[in-house]
């Protein structure tokens, strides 16, 4: 590895774990806040509180990682410690894609207006059944993740000049197309339903706004909700394809494709953060003001 890539790899490490670490902890101080007020376990803002304690432990378990590759840590242990924290953020990223869904779920329930059956009974029954799907969904995400200890091989390189990719992993094929389609796959299409109805019901209450001349900030509000949502599905499919990618190719060190695949993975935490702030105007109020404290 050359001493540049070296370097930048060591300066995004450090950006995206005070980056990730600062949002996603502002984020459940706040959300934990308002659910002590609240104490209601079927409202948004227990997803939001769990979404932020997932990628908060997810980007302790990114730091970490990346930190013991750099300074070789992983060279004097067991290889055990490597591939329990592989394990671990495998199961971290299935639930943050779950708890993403539930939260799109929420949203398109209490936005779409429809009288299907189905849609109906979905809405009638997925507040009340809400702490239910968040905790079934984790233990999905560790039971879906589990056989990676046994299907997953791996190496420890003893080269220097490679630190930060000494842990080489190769996962066996028969587990990979279960295990993503799963694990992975199930959440990211309900995603997208979700907030492709939910899109679809704003974009129309917009049309008949301005049909009718009608002009408030709250047309502005629902411009801001469609731009927030759309960034969101571009992160979850754009995540998704490259996780897939990267367990389906074998990625040469320091290729372009590597360099896409572990950015990518590093920023995923921040970027779901920024999208939680930037989606409620009260809570980026309050991150501005605490970071001009």
């Amino acid at each position: 590895m050359t001493s540049l890539m070296r370097i930048i790899k060591f300066i995004l490490i450090i950006v995206t774990g005070m980056s990730g670490n600062y949002l996603n902890s502002f984020i459940v101080v706040v959300y934990f806040g308002i659910w002590r007020r609240m104490s209601d376990w079927c409202n948004h803002n227990v997803i939001l509180l769990v979404i932020g304690l997932v990628n908060l432990s997810y980007q302790w378990c990114l730091t970490l990682d990346n930190v013991f590759k750099y300074l070789q840590i992983y060279e004097k242990f067991d290889q055990k410690l490597c591939l329990f924290l592989f394990v671990l953020q495998f199961t971290l990223v299935g639930a943050s894609l779950w708890n993403t869904t539930w939260l799109s779920i929420y949203y398109c329930t209490r936005l779409v207006s429809s009288t299907q059956r189905l849609f109906v009974m979905i809405k009638e029954k997925f507040f009340s059944l809400l702490p239910q799907l968040m905790a079934g969904s984790t233990l999905w995400s560790v039971i879906i993740t589990l056989p990676l200890f046994w299907a997953k091989n791996m190496e420890i390189s003893q080269n220097e000049t490679n630190d930060l990719d000494i842990c080489s992993y190769k996962v066996d094929p028969y587990y990979i197309i279960p295990g993503l389609v799963l694990g992975f796959l199930l959440p990211v299409p309900m995603t997208c339903v979700s907030i492709g109805l939910s899109v679809r019901t704003l974009v129309r209450h917009i049309w008949r706004m301005r049909r009718s001349h009608l002009m408030s900030p709250q047309l502005q509000g629902h411009f801001q909700a469609i731009r927030i949502m759309m960034i969101r599905v571009f992160c979850e499919i754009f995540f998704f394809v490259i996780i897939v990618i990267g367990n389906f190719t074998s990625l040469s060190s320091n290729s372009t494709m590597e360099i896409i695949y572990w950015i990518t993975v590093l920023f995923y935490p921040t970027s779901q953060a920024l999208i939680l702030v930037l989606g409620n105007s009260k809570i980026k109020k309050k991150l501005c003001n605490s970071l001009m404290l």
